[in-house]
């Protein structure tokens, strides 16, 4: 598509974008149909006739008109309107019998680049050619009449052709564009979300391990010690991630990140929330047959689910639970905090944990419990016959 509007812009285009071989046979196409009008068209009238200034200025018009046809695709406009004054000015001065059907094969990139653009003239074309045949009925035409009509319907077909080949080519390069449009702003989710779960749930435990920290009392150095070591630890990391998902964006490749972490990763997550003072009980099931992306989406439903919990409710009880009801999986981390300390449904991760969710088929309910607390349920889709065991029982 995109290589059809180039054409029309400058002919070698096509030559450029789609190869020497189909340049070079447009090329060859373009000189034949050149040198078959003025073999039959013009060489015919000219050589019968006495040589004179008439017959030289038909010769240079037929090399015009041979000029404009080769050239049609590397100068639409200027080729177009050559081949037609040359045709024009061989008919007047009685050089050439051509009914215009040079000018219609030039026509055509003219039309291909701003046919569709101009509908009114092709269907004037068409009006015109229609009301003559019908003004004329069935009455013997004369010659002059017959090839007025041949050479408007000749151009008239070639100029909606191209018109219409241009139209719906234009019509591709905008939706391409539109899914390329549509394609680069799922990225930008997709990076928005990994550097909100990285961010959000690194620097989130870092802030509750560092308040801890504070209030360890001065004799206790070894508990702090180890505080700092896990804020240590935990800021490499996410220093590590942001990398990885800067490196992707220089270089336009999401794809070039680092690898997606899966439900085998959830250890070190829970691992920094208990640290943060969280009191976790986890059990998963009947997770072992699942694709990348499922497993993509269950971890940062988790781990988004446990930094609210361990932002907002620290010290509390957390449930997180992974399992299987027939086709469907079922995901619920559900904490016995305050529920007025939850974060609100506004927020950025909940607003990506929908997202997750939606685009995996899936549907979500994140809210206070009227028992108390937080709660987020998660149901995705699952369509593998294999019962796998236990993954992991209770962390």
């Amino acid at each position: 598509m995109v290589m059809v509007r180039s054409a029309a812009r400058r002919g070698n285009a096509i030559v450029r974008a789609d190869g020497g071989l189909y340049g070079a046979l447009l090329i060859v196409m373009d000189v034949l149909v050149a040198t078959t009008v003025a073999a039959t068209h013009w060489l015919p009238v000219i050589s019968g006739q006495a040589l004179d200034g008439r017959t030289l200025v038909g010769y240079v018009l037929m090399a015009a008109m041979i000029a404009g046809v080769v050239l049609r695709w590397r100068f639409p406009a200027a080729a177009a309107a050559g081949v037609a004054l040359a045709t024009l000015l061989g008919n007047i001065l009685q050089v050439t019998t051509d009914p215009m059907l040079a000018t219609a094969w030039a026509v055509y990139p003219l039309a291909l680049q701003r046919g569709f653009r101009r509908g009114w003239f092709r269907l004037g074309l068409f009006l015109f050619v229609f009301l003559v045949a019908a003004a004329l009925g069935s009455r013997q035409l004369e010659p002059w009449v017959l090839t007025l009509l041949t050479a408007v319907a000749a151009v008239a077909c070639s100029w909606t052709l191209g018109s219409a080949v241009g139209e719906r080519s234009q019509l591709a390069a905008e939706a391409a564009r539109e899914r390329a449009h549509v394609a680069a702003m799922e990225q930008r989710l997709d990076l928005a979300r990994e550097v909100h779960d990285v961010v959000s749930h690194t620097l989130g435990t870092i802030g509750v391990e560092a308040e801890v920290a504070a209030h360890i009392r001065s004799e206790s150095a070894e508990d702090l010690r180890t505080r700092l070591a896990g804020i240590s630890s935990n800021a490499r990391q996410a220093l590590a991630q942001v990398r990885g998902l800067v490196v992707a964006l220089r270089s336009d490749d999401f794809d070039s990140a680092a690898p997606a972490p899966l439900l085998g990763d959830l250890d070190r997550v829970f691992d920094r929330a208990r640290a943060a003072g969280l009191v976790l009980e986890v059990d998963i099931r009947d997770t072992e047959t699942l694709d990348n992306l499922t497993e993509l989406t269950v971890f940062r439903v988790i781990q988004e689910a446990i930094t609210n919990a361990v932002r907002h409710a620290p010290e509390s009880q957390c449930r997180v639970r992974v399992s299987r009801a027939g086709a469907v999986l079922v995901v619920e981390v559900v904490n016995d905090g305050p529920a007025v300390r939850q974060a609100p449904s506004s927020g950025h991760g909940l607003i990506g944990i929908r997202e997750r969710v939606a685009a995996a088929g899936g549907w979500c309910l994140i809210g206070p419990r009227e028992s108390g607390g937080f709660g987020v349920h998660v149901e995705l889709p699952c369509f593998s016959s294999d019962d796998a065991g236990v993954k992991s029982g209770a962390h």
